[in-house]
């Protein structure tokens, strides 16, 4: 799940992989409390990528967005942030995670706005779907075939490619739907430069270009297709 403002800033993404769910019941109760929806030795290795990436990591079965992640995202973005008495404004399309009754409330008491984009209109009306997720996507592409996908590469990917995003393009995506709150004007980014280099060095500082990749590390993927569902505002 990526996020980002009117004003070209980019928050650390949510990142879901698989996780086996623990049995009995109550022990993956005690992993969605406390370790993300992961197990003790699996959380070790998510504290160490949380720390050396800038992005929050959570697991479960399906590696699917859920509504306890939806509290979990709005907790982590907004339930600490300064001007805590101000309304903002969360654009969010229909996926049914973001719209129980538990996110809806707990929103509205961290004073978050939240805005339905209606289904089938992201592609006009959704600051991501419009300017964010194609060239995201693209640095994605350039990468993926380096090294096969292990938990720590994936991880380093997916933010390594956000942060290569410029202000431009996020704020490009806000210009296009008529959301710049002011009379700050953004120019179309249609064309995102990407420096490849920096992205394979990226890598090679965390040792990861090299690294040897089995069947147990590598990450499977939902074969269904592209979503936007979770690439929201």
């Amino acid at each position: 799940m990526l996020l980002g403002d009117d004003c070209g800033k980019k928050y650390d993404p949510f990142i879901i992989f698989k996780s086996a769910p623990a049995k009995p019941t109550a022990k993956q109760s005690e992993n969605n409390a406390r370790r993300h929806g992961f197990g003790e030795p699996t959380w070790r290795e998510i504290c160490r990528l949380q720390r050396q990436f800038p992005c929050q990591i959570y697991g479960n079965k399906t590696a699917w967005w859920n509504a306890d992640i939806s509290m979990k995202f709005l907790e982590f973005h907004f339930a600490n942030r300064e001007n805590l008495g101000d309304k903002i404004l969360l654009l969010w399309d229909d996926l049914s995670a973001h719209w129980t009754q538990e996110v809806k409330l707990y929103a509205k008491s961290l004073n978050v706005v939240l805005l339905k984009v209606p289904p089938r209109y992201t592609s006009a009306c959704h600051p991501a779907d419009i300017s964010w997720n194609k060239p995201f996507k693209g640095l994605l592409r350039r990468l993926w075939s380096l090294v096969g996908p292990s938990r720590p590469i994936m991880t380093d990917w997916i933010t390594s490619s956000w942060g290569a995003l410029s202000e431009k393009t996020i704020r490009s995506g806000f210009a296009r739907v008529g959301l710049l709150l002011d009379t700050r004007e953004a120019a179309v980014d249609e064309n995102v430069e990407v420096n490849t280099e920096n992205l394979i060095a990226c890598l090679e500082n965390y040792n990861l270009a090299e690294a040897e990749v089995n069947s147990d590390d590598d990450i499977e993927t939902n074969s269904s297709g592209s979503h936007s569902e979770d690439d929201d505002l």
